[in-house]
């Protein structure tokens, strides 16, 4: 008999990898067959795999098209907004979770209560669709994990020695204002750009001051997944300062935030992740109003905030020459806010996803995949690099930018990533690695099973 199969979609690399590979493992652990792959991958090849629960991370307008195709191929799908921690205002809740995709869904699942809440005030005839599982990115930064970033960390640590950390928050930045029409979705995008726009203006004055200042104080910038890396090397190449670095993209956010002293950040999920790293966190603010992209949860975290770069540079030299250190004081209000945001504080978020997808029904269309063999695969990958080389071709004519930002989100993935990944989780875990098979079975489509 065929075990269940589950199709976990991955569109940012460097932000999703580990954590959906720990699901893979956690899933697989309970006899599940679990594919992970970069969507296009799975989009492509839909049409001869096993029939199977697409897991969607994201609900927007653009994902109906490749619903209603997996739906017409027998596949079924559970929804995810990976954003939804942050971007859940209700004013917006209609762009980040489209009514054609909850109605495509067999489950939509939030990362609490106040996503929940803020979706039913939209789409109340769809609330037995809709189910709290938490993230597994915050699975991750639990204890049990911890260790897994200990060699990375200790590296780091060798390679660097003490140092700030400053994970950059200028995607909106980067990526420029959509040409979108007059909503409060733009008024979002356009506050958030104008804050990131008073944020680079803070970071730069700070910056071009700073380092060469206090040469004995090192500072590590690592830019956002879809931030441009260029733009960082260019400030860093233009101050000078063998004290200010751009952070080695080989080693993960959250092993820097454990190697650090503290980080500095601003509206970004890094100071939650640095909070259940047990590491300090300043929160720079754009302004001393909250702009419509303002994380409450985010202000509430972080154990610090400050406005201008004076009190930036105070809190790092009390820190490095008083000796004053801080750390986030764990309220029982801030307790039960983190908890109303985030469902898998007390348990594992596979937990609540297999609560969910248990009471799911998938009639096996195909049973077994087809064409998944030595040869086929290698004429997949023919096809695959010409389709590819005909894209770039394509892209540079219309957008020169597309290749560049494709390349950001995805710049590689093999089945060495993954299994690295999958061997670390099991040597915390306790799970015997050779128990479990991780195969390829179509270009870019890498499926984990238990075997034993």
């Amino acid at each position: 008999m065929e075990k269940k199969r589950i199709y976990i979609i991955l569109e940012v690399k460097d932000r999703e990898l580990l954590a959906k590979s720990l699901l893979a493992l956690q899933l697989s652990n309970l006899n599940y067959s679990v594919v992970l792959g970069k969507k296009n991958n799975l989009y492509n090849y839909s049409k001869y795999f096993q029939t199977g629960l697409f897991f969607f991370k994201g609900m927007g307008a653009k994902n109906i098209k490749p619903m209603k195709m997996l739906k017409s191929l027998g596949h079924k799908i559970v929804g995810f907004d990976e954003e939804g921690l942050i971007a859940n205002q209700y004013q917006m809740m209609d762009r980040r979770v489209n009514k054609e995709c909850i109605d495509l869904v067999e489950k939509f699942f939030t990362h609490g209560k106040n996503q929940t809440d803020n979706t039913i005030k939209l789409y109340e005839k769809y609330k037995e669709k809709i189910s709290e599982i938490g993230n597994v990115r915050f699975d991750l930064l639990k204890k049990e994990y911890n260790n897994f970033y200990n060699d990375e960390v200790e590296e780091i640590k060798k390679k660097y020695g003490k140092f700030i950390f400053i994970p950059s928050t200028f995607s909106r930045l980067h990526l420029g204002m959509p040409d979108v029409p007059p909503s409060w979705g733009r008024d979002y995008m356009q506050s958030n750009y104008d804050d990131q726009k008073n944020l680079e203006i803070k970071l730069k004055e700070f910056l071009s001051f700073f380092p060469n200042k206090y040469k004995d104080i090192k500072i590590l910038v690592k830019p956002h997944p879809l931030g441009s890396k260029e733009y960082w090397k260019d400030i860093i190449q233009k101050i000078n300062c063998k004290n200010l670095l751009l952070a080695d993209s080989k080693f993960s956010t959250n092993s820097y935030l454990l190697a650090c002293e503290f980080s500095v950040s601003s509206n970004c999920t890094t100071a939650i992740e640095s909070f259940f790293l047990e590491k300090p966190s300043v929160n720079l603010r754009a302004r001393d109003e909250d702009g419509l992209a303002t994380s409450s949860l985010i202000r509430e975290i972080s154990s610090k905030e400050i406005l201008d770069v004076k009190e930036h540079e105070k809190i790092i030299l009390e820190w490095f020459y008083d000796n004053k250190k801080f750390s986030t004081n764990l309220t029982p209000n801030l307790l039960e806010k983190i908890k109303y945001n985030i469902k898998n504080i007390d348990k594992f978020s596979y937990h609540y996803f297999l609560d969910q997808i248990n009471k799911i029904n998938v009639l096996p269309k195909i049973k077994k995949d087809k064409f998944s063999n030595k040869f086929f695969i290698t004429l997949f990958r023919i096809i695959k690099r010409m389709r590819n080389f005909k894209y770039k071709i394509l892209s540079r004519k219309k957008n020169i930018d597309t290749i560049s930002y494709e390349h950001l989100k995805f710049p590689s993935f093999t089945i060495n990533e993954v299994d690295d990944s999958i061997s670390k989780f099991c040597n915390l875990t306790g799970y015997d690695k050779k128990n479990y098979k991780l195969k390829e079975i179509y270009p870019g489509c890498f499926c984990l099973e238990k075997i034993v």
